[in-house]
């Protein structure tokens, strides 16, 4: 069996202390971009954690890629046409270059995303305004209520109609 990587879920965790405070060079991080057998290996983070910690474009390691929460939010306020989010959708559609355009990350770290396991599914987010997921026996509890879904707001219109209507603000 061959395993190309894996995914840290709340990564940021691996930053902390005992107490809970962030460390400038956290040992784990660093150790698995040591070990010369993880160094092929794609070690992707969920780039926060429980306690509000958000280090998407600052996550420690070169072997390191981050899931971009902004993406998937800007993707999804594009659909909705809302204000100011044609901008927001180019800006990550070019690599996000505001999030990861300094020494330390490049826009290959950034791991794009429209919706994943935990919260607003794909199903959700074209069918409901709000979650839908109780039989995950999480009673609807898991993942951000934050789920900028497009029904209500122009379901049926065909693709090229709403590409146009964001762009003229209508």
């Amino acid at each position: 069996m061959h395993v190309d990587g894996f995914r840290f879920d709340l990564a940021s965790i691996l930053g902390r202390d005992e107490s809970g405070r962030l460390m400038p060079s956290p040992p784990c991080c660093g150790t698995l971009n040591q070990i010369r057998r993880w160094r092929a290996r794609k070690l992707i983070a969920e780039a926060w954690d429980a306690a509000g910690l958000y280090q998407v474009g600052s996550f420690i390691g070169d072997s390191w890629r981050e899931w971009n929460g902004r993406f998937r939010d800007d993707v999804r306020s594009f659909f909705r046409c809302d204000e100011g989010s044609l901008a927001s959708l180019a800006d990550r559609l070019l690599g996000s270059p505001e999030i990861y355009g300094h020494k330390e990350r490049e826009p290959e770290e950034s791991v794009n995303f429209v919706t994943c396991h935990d919260g607003f599914t794909l199903n959700d987010l074209v069918s409901y305004n709000q979650k839908h997921n109780e039989a995950n026996g999480e009673d609807n509890r898991d993942g951000t209520n934050d789920n900028r879904s497009s029904i209500g707001v122009s379901k049926a219109q065909p693709m090229t109609l709403r590409w146009n209507s964001c762009e003229t603000g209508k």
